[in-house]
């Protein structure tokens, strides 16, 4: 899967991806699902 691809389902909170893979922002330590509604990352957040 590709990084655009896994920044688009996050921002769209695709639940079509859920468990496939997830995003996390590393200074608080929380892990997200791609459905998660929450705040727009930032562009540097890492998605694994």
């Amino acid at each position: 899967m590709q990084e655009e691809e896994k920044r688009n389902a996050v921002l769209n909170h695709g639940k079509s991806h859920d468990g496939k893979f997830f995003y996390a922002v590393r200074n608080t330590g929380i892990f997200c699902r791609p459905s998660r509604a929450s705040k727009t990352p930032p562009e540097k957040t890492q998605i694994f």
